[in-house]
């Protein structure tokens, strides 16, 4: 979160806009199958996520956040569709092991008025929408401070 948090404020100061990413396999790691179903998500993300200035870590216990940085719904929506691309290149490897993605993602231009919990909070909720509406989906919004 440190470093998130330093972006943001540089984002701030330069009035650039980033996107926070979600991504929720769905998966307890309680288990072996499951610590490496956890395993292969996160090596998608790694070869999802190009630009050296993303942020990509481990969320919680079972769930990844992504820091897209200088960024707008455009570029965040193509990123997404790469991690579902590669996704896709190893479905058979997640039929089997039960593992559905779903992804939430928020589009920001960073001010004051703006709760960084809020921020968190929204895209684990749009996460869990999207994986209501579609096992292995996403949704990404843009936040707006009213």
């Amino acid at each position: 979160m440190e470093i998130f948090n330093r972006e943001w404020h540089r984002l701030m100061r330069e009035q650039d806009a980033l996107s926070f990413v979600i991504v929720n396999p769905h998966i307890k790691t309680l288990d072996e199958n499951s610590k490496v179903g956890f395993q292969i998500v996160a090596k998608v993300l790694e070869k999802s996520v190009l630009r050296a200035t993303d942020l990509l870590s481990r969320f919680h216990d079972n769930e990844f956040a992504v820091g897209l940085f200088n960024l707008n719904e455009n570029g965040t929506n193509t990123i997404i569709q790469r991690i579902y691309d590669n996704l896709d290149s190893i479905s058979d490897e997640l039929y089997k092991l039960n593992i559905h993605v779903s992804i939430g993602a928020l589009n920001v231009l960073p001010n004051n008025d703006i709760d960084l919990m809020n921020i968190i909070r929204s895209a684990k909720e749009l996460a869990e929408a999207a994986y209501k509406e579609n096992k292995q989906g996403y949704k990404l919004e843009y936040y707006q401070c009213h």
